[in-house]
Parts: C-alpha cells; sequence; structure tokens
C-alpha cells in the first residue's frame, strides 16, 4: 500500500508544483545554510540579502556582500549536495549542476 501511496504523491505533486517549486526550495536551502532570518513585517529593507533562482540546472545567487560570495565559492560543493538533497527528498528528478554568483 506505501508504494501506491508514494507513486500517486509523486504524481499528484508533480502535476501541481511542476518546475515553479524548485528555485524556492534551492533558495530557502541556501538561506537556512547561511542563517538568512526573515525580516519582520515592520521593518523596511531596499532588498533581500540573498537573491536567486534556477535556470538549466544552474542556481544564479545575486547579493551585493562580497563575503557571502566567497562564503559561497566556498562552499559550493556542499551547497550543491544540500540542496540536491532537498530536491530528492521532495522527489525532484531535477539535479542541481553548478552555482554561480552575481
Amino acid at each position: 500500500m506505501e508504494p501506491l501511496l508514494n507513486t500517486l504523491r509523486r504524481s499528484l505533486s508533480q502535476h501541481y508544483r511542476g518546475n515553479k517549486m524548485i528555485g524556492t526550495l534551492a533558495m530557502q536551502t541556501v538561506k537556512d545554510f547561511f542563517k538568512i532570518q526573515k525580516p519582520d513585517e515592520n521593518t523596511i529593507r531596499d532588498k533581500e540579502p540573498l537573491e536567486g533562482y534556477v535556470k538549466n540546472n544552474i542556481l544564479f545567487l545575486k547579493t551585493s556582500d562580497q563575503a557571502m560570495k566567497i562564503e559561497i565559492f566556498k562552499q559550493k560543493k556542499k551547497l550543491i549536495a544540500l540542496v540536491n538533497d532537498q530536491l530528492s527528498k521532495m522527489e525532484y528528478i531535477i539535479k542541481i549542476k553548478d552555482i554561480i554568483t552575481k
């Protein structure tokens, strides 16, 4: 019964989520890795400290913090492994191949 439920859940999640949640999962994993908290609703900010998107199995990250860019470069393999692990937990077939900072 459990394999049937897993198959149904996988097919329904792929149908309703599609590829839209890949970027969200990747960004949430990276933010959790760097312990970036969501700002309070009352806090006024110009932009997020870390932004990004996924295109062609590459995670593009944009930040103005040079120290964070260096840390992303140093921890690139670990970040890719964490993101791919998170995607596989959600039963996505897609794997992130590289991380590029802007």
